[in-house]
C-alpha cells in the first residue's frame, strides 16, 4: 500500500527495476554488500555457483502462488496434497495460480543503521491480506473449524493441545511431515494453513533508548496480573547488546584500574622521594622551628598539611580535567557511534577519586614528616 510504499522509498534504494506498483509485484532484498545467501538463491531457482549475478536475470522473474483450494484435495475425513508432492508442475500450471514477478531489486541505505527487512523475497501487506482472506474461504481450512483433529495427519487435539492417534485414516505422510509437526493446537494448524491475522513477532524500533525503556515498562505494566499464556512475550534486544558492551567494558575497565594501580604505586613513592627531598633542603628551618619551642609532632604537621594540600590541589585538578574531557569524547563518539552521553562523571565518583588522592599523599609524606620530626634541634641548626 501507500505506507509500505513510502517506507521502501525512505529507508531503501533501488538497484535495478522499480517498486512494485501492485499486489503481484514482489522485490528481491540484498544486503548492504548486494549479498544473499546461497540457501536463499536455491529456494528462490537461482543458480548461485556464479561469482557474481547479473540484476537482470532477476527482475522480471516469475513466481506462482498456489491457493489452498488448489493445493490441497479432500480424501475422505482428510486432506492430502493435490497430486505427487515431488512434482507439483499440475499445480504450477493451473490456471488458479497467482502469477508473482519481481518488479525491483532493494537495498537499505547507506545512512540507516537498522534494516526492518531480511535478505530474499520481501511482499506487500496486500498480497498477505488476499492470500489469508482465500485461505479463510479455503476447504480445508472451514474443515479444520469444525472439526477436533488435524484433517492432514488424522491425529485428535486433547485439551492440552497435544494429538492422539485416531487410526489409519486417508492421508498423505509426507505431506503431513511437511506442513505439520507433532503437539499443535488447533490454532496452530489453522495458522500454518494461513488462515490467521495474528502476526508471527512484531519488531519495534525506538529513537533512542528513553523510548525504548518507556516501550518496556509499558510492556511490562501490560503484562502485570496476567496469566502467561495471556502475557507479550518480548525480546529487548537493545537491552542484551548493551549487557553484552557491558561485560566487555568492565573486562576492559579491570585491566585499566591494574595499570592505574600500578601508577598510584608509582605516584606513591614519588611523593614519598618529594617530600623527603623538601624535609633535606629545609633542615635548617627545621631546627629554626624546635630551637623556637615547636614540638615534633608540629614538624610532623607541617609536613602532612603540605602533603595534604597538595594531593587536594592535584586531586580537584584532575576530577576538572576529566570533567571537561567528557564534552568532546561525547561529541565525537555521538558522531561516530550515534550515542549519547556515553563519557560520564559521577559525582561521588570524584568525591570518592579525590579523598584517595588525598589518602595517598598524606600516606606518602608520613614517613619523611616523622623523619623531619626527629631530627635534632642542634644539629638542624649547624646544617648549610
Amino acid at each position: 500500500g501507500d505506507k509500505s510504499s513510502s517506507y521502501l522509498k525512505e529507508y531503501y534504494d533501488v538497484l535495478a527495476g522499480d517498486f512494485p506498483s501492485d499486489k503481484t509485484q514482489i522485490l528481491f532484498v540484498v544486503d548492504e554488500n548486494n549479498e544473499i545467501n546461497n540457501t536463499a538463491l536455491e529456494a528462490l531457482g537461482i543458480d548461485y555457483n556464479k561469482k557474481s549475478i547479473n540484476f537482470n536475470e532477476i527482475v522480471g522473474k516469475e513466481y506462482k502462488l498456489i491457493l489452498n483450494d488448489d493445493y490441497y484435495k479432500k480424501s475422505g475425513n482428510a486432506f492430502t496434497i493435490n497430486g505427487d508432492p515431488s512434482d507439483l508442475s499440475s499445480l504450477y500450471n493451473s490456471p488458479n495460480a497467482v502469477n508473482l514477478k519481481i518488479s525491483g531489486i532493494i537495498r537499505i541505505k547507506k545512512d540507516v543503521k537498522i534494516s526492518g527487512i531480511s535478505s530474499g523475497i520481501t511482499y506487500s501487506d496486500e498480497l498477505s491480506q488476499f492470500f489469508i482472506d482465500n485461505a479463510m474461504k479455503s476447504q480445508i481450512v472451514q474443515s479444520q473449524q469444525t472439526v477436533n483433529y488435524n484433517v492432514l495427519t488424522g491425529e485428535m487435539f486433547s485439551s492440552e493441545g497435544q494429538t492422539a492417534s485416531i487410526g489409519k485414516g486417508p492421508m498423505n505422510a509426507r505431506a503431513a511431515n511437511s506442513n505439520m509437526k507433532k503437539s499443535q493446537t488447533k490454532d496452530e494448524v489453522l495458522k500454518s494453513l494461513g488462515a490467521s491475522f495474528v502476526p508471527a513477532s512484531v519488531s519495534l524500533y525506538p529513537v533512542n533508548f528513553d523510548s525504548k525503556e518507556k516501550i518496556t515498562k509499558y510492556l511490562d505494566s501490560w503484562n502485570n496480573g496476567l496469566n502467561e499464556k495471556d502475557q507479550v512475550k518480548y525480546t529487548d534486544m537493545a537491552s542484551m547488546v548493551t549487557s553484552l558492551s557491558k561485560s566487555l567494558m568492565d573486562s576492559i575497565t579491570l585491566v585499566l584500574i591494574a595499570f592505574a594501580a600500578i601508577s598510584l604505586v608509582v605516584s606513591l613513592i614519588m611523593i614519598a622521594i618529594i617530600t623527603y627531598i623538601s624535609v633535606l633542603e629545609r633542615t635548617k628551618e627545621i631546627g629554626v622551628l624546635r630551637a623556637l619551642g615547636a614540638r615534633k609532632k608540629d614538624i610532623t604537621r607541617v609536613f602532612n598539611a603540605e602533603t595534604f594540600i597538595i594531593g587536594l590541589c592535584s586531586g580537584t585538578l584532575g576530577i576538572g580535567i576529566a570533567y571537561l574531557l567528557t564534552f568532546p569524547v561525547n561529541s565525537i563518539l555521538y558522531k561516530v557511534t550515534s550515542l549519547s552521553n556515553v563519557a560520564q562523571l559521577n559525582p561521588v565518583h570524584a568525591l570518592a577519586l579525590i579523598l584517595i588522592s588525598l589518602l595517598l599523599t598524606v600516606l606518602g609524606g608520613a614517613i619523611p614528616a616523622k623523619m623531619a620530626a626527629k631530627k635534632d634541634p642542634v644539629t638542624a641548626l649547624r646544617s648549610e
